[in-house]
């Protein structure tokens, strides 16, 4: 957790997003290539994937990045870890399926870490030369971290559907990731924030 804040704040979330996608989609490309994974998959399971990929390679990423700067990488990751209590909730909301109990105690102890973390005032969970977030920022920081648990929940969510078409748990993370770079590097080249991502790594080459 550590070491992605010091990653985000020199590159900024979007191009600590960026840049780490395509080391990571080429070492799964690689893993999948070396393990003969089938690469069937339907359209009803690419459209399935796309959601995923999205939720989760890229807005969950940005907002857990975001959160890491505001309020530092421990409490953004506790924050982000509440992914597992809110996949359940959807789960059992939209799946139907049942909220087993140490789920719940899951949510109630990771809430109460997360609250012990949040009102921690000695600058201790966070970065070298972070201010301690208050008010409108510790929201800001906050809700960002909370979104981000969201945003991977319902990733999950959706690639728990697509798995029902059969594919392999590799191809369908690498067909998630592949979307996601896609994607996000398509609009960063026409919008024109990409040029950020690259010039970063340019300057830090160590980051990576």
């Amino acid at each position: 957790a550590y070491v992605h804040g010091v990653v985000g704040r020199m590159a900024g979330p979007v191009g600590v997003t960026m840049l780490r996608q395509p080391f990571q989609l080429a070492a799964l490309g690689i893993v999948c290539l070396l393990l003969g994974e089938e690469t069937f998959l339907s359209l009803k399971g690419l459209g399935l994937l796309t959601v995923s990929g999205i939720t989760g390679f890229i807005c969950c990423d940005l907002l857990l990045y975001g959160a890491m700067g505001i309020i530092g990488p421990q409490a953004a990751i506790q924050l982000a870890s509440l992914s597992s209590g809110v996949t359940a909730l959807l789960g059992m909301f939209f799946l139907g399926e049942r909220l087993p109990l140490q789920a719940v105690a899951g949510i109630i102890i990771t809430l109460v870490g997360v609250a012990i973390v949040l009102t921690e005032r000695t600058g201790s969970t966070l970065l070298p030369g972070q201010e301690v977030p208050t008010g409108r920022r510790l929201v800001l920081g906050t809700a960002a971290g909370l979104g981000a648990a969201v945003f991977l929940s319902v990733s999950f969510i959706f690639l728990k559907q697509a798995m029902i078409d059969g594919p392999t748990p590799l191809w369908a993370a690498f067909v998630r990731l592949l979307v996601a770079t896609l994607l996000l590097w398509g609009g960063g080249l026409f919008r024109g924030f990409s040029g950020s991502a690259v010039r970063s790594f340019r300057q830090n080459p160590g980051m990576f």
